[in-house]
């Protein structure tokens, strides 16, 4: 597929919360994982922000590529999150960089809470590794 005209890596999610619904401290932390976690499936995202105090429930995320952003959009615009329709829509990227600073700087793929976590504490079973070392016995 061929990306529409107006497509920049960038773009805005809307409709993913209803701030005056959300509890618990972390729900923005749970919007930003789940939109990580898709993006992921389609090129990654290397900046995202979740605007908690947009009445319109928006999440800007940027992609490494335009590819991967028109991937994402493709899959998550009009598709139901916590009930409801989301709808996405491409921001300029010199809009994106005024709004966001220090998204000009972002290189580096974001991973989710749980893929971070997972990256961290690898499942790599220890016992095995110690049998696996000269010297040792078997």
């Amino acid at each position: 597929t061929t990306a529409p005209p107006i497509a920049t890596q960038c773009f805005m999610l809307s409709n993913m919360f209803d701030t005056t619904a959300e509890k618990g401290p972390t729900w923005d932390q749970e919007v930003r994982d789940d939109v990580i976690e898709e993006c992921n499936k389609h090129g990654g995202v290397i900046h995202l922000y979740v605007d908690k105090s947009s009445p319109q429930g928006n999440v800007y995320v940027k992609c490494p590529t335009i590819a991967a952003a028109v991937a994402s959009v493709n899959s998550l615009h009009g598709r139901y999150f916590g009930g409801r329709v989301i709808t996405a829509a491409y921001v300029p990227l010199p809009n994106y960089s005024t709004l966001f600073v220090d998204s000009t700087r972002a290189t580096q793929p974001l991973m989710s809470s749980a893929q971070a976590l997972q990256a961290s504490f690898p499942t790599n079973n220890v016992s095995n590794n110690f049998m696996t070392m000269p010297g040792l016995p078997r």
